[in-house]
C-alpha cells in the first residue's frame, strides 16, 4: 500500500505541471478578456433623435449623457460609430472629478469610426459620455461601446479548478479517500454551489453594505500596492483623500483578495470568490468540528445545516455584511476547541486561539458574540471548571495567546480612538428598537425585496430556519425524556443557543438593560444575536439528528435548500446590481472612521490648496502617495488627503512636519527653495514595535499547535 502522507516524485511532477500550466495561461492571456458594454446609444446614452437633423429642428449642443457607471481605475476604450458633415464631439464626464485622460473624442466628417483610448487614474463615479452636435446638418450616432481593462477572472478560475483536481488526484493515489468521504464531500459541495447561487454569474446585487466592503477591498489593494503590511491606510475611499478603515475594521484576511485585484481580477468576481470560498469554508470547519466532537455523520449534517442557515445566507446575499459573514466561517472551530477545553482535550486550547484569532480578524462585534457564549457556557459548566484546574489553566493560555497574537491591531485601534476616531456616528441605533417579534424566528424570508409594515417583522432572512427549528425541538425531547443523560455538553449548548434567540426578541427586557449600560448598543440591531444562537442549534441538531438511523444526510440536504431556495432565487434575480467591470463608488462617503469635524462634501474638491507664494509642477497623486516639484516654496500648502497618524513628508531628503489643515487635510509648511516633495504612509515605530511582538507570538505557537498532549479524562 502506499503510504498516505509522504508525497512521491509522481506527486511533485503532476503538481511541477500543473504551476507550469497555470503560467503559461497567464503569461499568454488566453483567459483574460475585457468586458464590453455595447449599445449604449440605445440604451444608457439616449440620443433626443437619432438622427439628430437641423432640417428636423434639432438645435445645435449636447443631445446625449449616461451610461453612469462606476468605473474603477485602469486603462479603456471607447469606440464610437457616428456620421456627420460638421462637427460633434463627446466628452467623458464623472460625478467625483476624477481627471480622465483624455476625456474628449472629435467626431469628423470624413470618419465613420472613432476610437478613444484614455485611463481613469482612481475610481471614477458615475461615468458620463456627452455628445455634442456642433455643426453641419446632420450627426447620426450608430454604435457606441466601451471597454474596460482585459481582467483575469477565468485565468483565476482556471487555477483554482486545476489546483482542486490535483489535490483529488495526489489524494487519491495515497487512497485518503473512502467512498463515504467523497458522498459527504459531494453532499456539502452541492450545499455551497446551490447557496453561492446568487454570485454564480457575472454581475452581483447591489447590497446595503457591499459598497463599503468593497471600498474596503480596493483600500487595502491601495495600501499594499505602495508597500504597506499591514495595511493601515488606504487611498482609495472618499475621492482618494484616504481612509484608516483597516485600524478598525480587521482586514488580514482580506489580503488575498486584495492581492487578486492588484493581478487583475475584477471586483465584482473578487466578491463572489470570495462569497464561494466563504461558503466552502463554513462547509469545511463545521464538517470538521461536527466529526471531531461527535461522528462522522453528525460532521455531515452539521455543514450542511450550517452551509444553508438563513442568518449566514443574509449576511452575504441580502445585507452584503461580508465581515460578519466570514466571522461565521471560523465560529465552528471556535465552538470545537472550546468544547474541547471544557469537556475533552485541555489542549485543544490552541484550537480555541485559531478560532478567536480568526473571528477577530474578521469581525469585531462577531468576537464580542463569541466571547459571550465563552462566557454562558463556562458559567454553566462552572462546577467541572473548579474540579479541573488544568481546564481553567487552558482558558487563559487561549486568552493570552490570542492577545498576543492580536496587539498588530489592538495598540494602532486605541491609539486612533485616543485622537477622537470611532464608531459613534452609526451607534444611535436601541436594541429595543431593532429587537425582533418571536413570530420571526420561525418564518421563512424572500429576502428584503418588501416593505415591512410591522417594524417588529425584518424584512431581512433573521430567522432560525425549518431544520433548526425541528432539530432543536428533537433536542428538547431528548433532554425531557432523560436519554441525553450521558451527553452532558447538549443541555449547556441548547441553553445558550436558545438564550442568544431570545435575547434578539422583543421578549428580552433591553430596555431595561439599556439604562444599566450602553454597551450593547453597539450591536445595532438585537437581531444579531440570531448568528450564535444558529451556530449552537445547528450544532446540537446535527447531534440529535446523526442518532436517527434512518434519517440520510440527503434529506436533510434537501429540506435546507427547499427552505432557502426561495431567498436564494430573489436575490439571485435582484434588478439592481454591479456588472461586470463595474465597482464601488469612489467617493463612498461614510461617517464612521473620521477625524473630529471632518466635512465629506468638501472631498469633491480634489486639489492642493496653495498659499500665494507657492508653486507646484509636476504634481502626481496615486492613492496615499503625493509627488511634486516644488518651483517656489515659503508658505502652506493643504494635499487632498487626510491627516491621519503616519504619514511622512519629505523636502530636498529632510522630513517636514505635518499638521491639520483645512478640513483634516495634510498640511505642509513648504521653506523658500525648489526640489523634490513627496509624502507617503509609513506605520509609526510604536505600532511597527507590537507587528513583531504578534509575529513573535505567532512563530512561539506555531511549533504548539503542531504538538499533541494526553487528554484530560472527561
Amino acid at each position: 500500500m502506499q503510504d498516505r502522507t509522504r508525497l512521491d516524485s509522481k506527486d511533485l511532477l503532476l503538481g511541477v505541471l500543473a504551476f507550469l500550466l497555470i503560467g503559461i495561461v497567464f503569461a499568454s492571456g488566453i483567459f483574460t478578456k475585457p468586458q464590453i458594454f455595447a449599445g449604449l446609444n440605445y440604451t444608457d446614452v439616449a440620443m433626443d433623435k437619432n438622427p439628430l437633423s437641423v432640417e428636423s429642428g434639432d438645435a445645435y449642443g449636447v443631445h446625449s449623457s449616461g451610461p453612469y457607471y462606476s468605473l474603477p481605475a485602469g486603462h479603456y476604450r471607447l469606440r464610437l460609430n457616428a456620421y456627420t458633415d460638421g462637427a460633434a464631439h463627446l466628452t467623458l464626464l464623472n460625478d467625483n472629478h476624477v481627471k480622465i485622460t483624455p476625456d474628449r473624442l472629435d467626431i469628423l466628417p470624413d470618419e465613420d469610426f472613432h476610437t478613444l483610448e484614455f485611463d481613469i487614474p482612481e475610481a471614477a463615479s458615475r461615468v458620463s459620455m456627452a455628445i455634442s452636435f456642433d455643426s453641419g446638418t446632420y450627426l447620426n450616432v450608430e454604435d457606441i461601446r466601451l471597454y474596460t481593462p482585459r481582467y483575469r477572472d477565468h485565468a483565476f478560475t482556471f487555477a483554482l479548478i486545476l489546483l482542486l483536481v490535483c489535490g483529488f488526484l495526489i489524494g487519491k493515489r495515497h487512497h485518503r479517500f473512502t467512498s463515504v468521504g467523497i458522498c459527504s464531500f459531494v453532499l456539502l459541495a452541492t450545499a455551497v454551489i446551490v447557496t453561492s447561487a446568487p454570485v454564480l454569474k457575472d454581475n452581483i446585487a447591489r447590497l446595503i453594505d457591499l459598497e463599503f466592503q468593497m471600498a474596503r477591498i480596493e483600500n487595502l489593494a491601495d495600501g499594499l500596492r505602495a508597500g504597506s503590511f499591514p495595511v493601515r491606510a488606504g487611498g482609495f475611499t472618499f475621492n482618494g483623500y484616504g481612509a484608516i478603515t483597516s485600524v478598525f475594521y480587521p482586514d488580514l484576511l482580506l489580503v488575498p483578495f486584495a492581492l487578486l485585484r492588484l493581478l487583475g481580477a475584477s471586483p465584482t468576481y473578487v466578491v463572489s470568490l470570495f462569497c464561494i470560498l466563504a461558503g466552502a469554508g463554513s462547509a469545511y470547519f463545521a464538517w470538521h468540528c461536527g466529526r471531531r466532537l461527535f461522528n462522522d455523520t453528525a460532521g455531515v449534517l452539521f455543514g450542511i445545516l450550517y452551509v444553508c442557515c438563513a442568518y449566514r445566507l443574509n449576511n452575504f446575499f441580502i445585507r452584503g455584511a461580508l465581515g460578519e459573514g466570514l466571522a461565521m466561517v471560523f465560529y465552528p472551530l471556535f465552538i470545537e476547541g472550546l468544547w474541547n477545553v471544557l469537556y475533552g482535550d485541555a489542549f485543544s486550547w490552541r484550537t480555541l486561539t485559531a478560532g478567536a484569532f480568526l473571528i477577530f480578524m474578521s469581525h469585531i462585534l462577531s468576537t464580542i458574540a463569541a466571547a459571550m457564549i465563552a462566557i454562558f457556557l463556562c458559567a454553566l459548566c462552572l462546577p467541572r471548571l473548579i474540579t479541573q484546574r488544568q481546564r481553567i489553566l487552558a482558558l487563559l493560555k487561549a486568552a493570552a495567546a490570542t492577545l498576543g497574537l492580536s496587539l498588530f491591531f489592538l495598540v494602532p485601534l486605541f491609539m486612533c480612538m485616543r485622537e477622537g476616531i470611532n464608531a459613534d456616528a452609526i451607534n444611535w441605533l436601541e436594541l429595543q428598537n431593532t429587537a425582533i417579534s418571536p413570530a420571526q424566528l420561525f418564518l421563512i424570508s424572500r429576502g428584503n425585496l418588501i416593505t415591512m409594515a410591522d417594524a417588529t417583522l425584518s424584512p431581512d432572512a433573521v430567522e432560525l430556519g425549518l431544520p433548526i427549528v425541528l432539530g432543536t425541538a428533537m433536542a428538547i425531547s431528548r433532554i425531557l425524556s432523560g436519554s441525553s443523560r450521558e451527553k452532558p455538553w447538549l443541555l449547556p449548548f441548547l441553553l445558550c443557543g436558545l438564550g442568544f434567540a431570545f435575547m434578539a426578541t422583543t421578549l428580552f427586557p433591553w430596555s431595561y438593560v439599556s439604562l444599566i449600560t450602553t454597551f450593547f448598543n453597539r450591536f445595532q440591531f438585537a437581531w444579531r444575536f440570531i448568528g450564535p444562537a444558529s451556530l449552537l442549534l445547528c450544532l446540537v441538531s446535527a447531534y440529535v439528528l446523526s442518532d436517527i438511523h434512518e434519517l440520510h444526510p440527503v434529506m436533510v440536504l434537501a429540506l435546507a435548500l427547499l427552505c432557502v431556495l426561495p431567498t436564494i432565487s430573489e436575490q439571485a434575480r435582484r434588478g439592481s446590481f454591479f456588472r461586470l467591470g463595474e465597482g464601488t463608488s469612489g467617493d463612498l462617503r461614510y461617517y464612521e472612521y473620521q477625524l473630529p469635524d471632518t466635512n465629506l462634501d468638501l472631498t469633491l474638491d480634489r486639489e492642493p490648496h496653495l498659499s500665494s507664494d507657492v508653486v507646484l509642477s509636476e504634481y502626481h497623486k496615486d492613492g496615499t502617495r503625493i509627488d511634486a516639484t516644488v518651483s517656489h516654496g515659503n508658505g502652506e500648502v493643504d494635499f487632498p488627503l487626510f491627516a491621519f497618524t503616519g504619514y511622512r513628508a519629505t523636502f530636498h531628503g529632510q522630513e517636514l512636519p505635518i499638521s491639520r489643515g483645512e478640513n483634516n487635510r495634510i498640511r505642509l509648511v513648504l521653506p523658500d527653495e525648489t526640489g523634490a516633495l513627496s509624502i507617503r504612509y509609513r506605520t509609526p515605530v510604536l505600532w511597527r514595535v507590537f507587528d513583531l511582538v504578534s509575529l513573535v507570538t505567532l512563530i512561539y505557537l506555531l511549533p504548539i499547535w503542531k504538538r499533541r498532549k494526553p487528554t484530560i479524562s472527561q
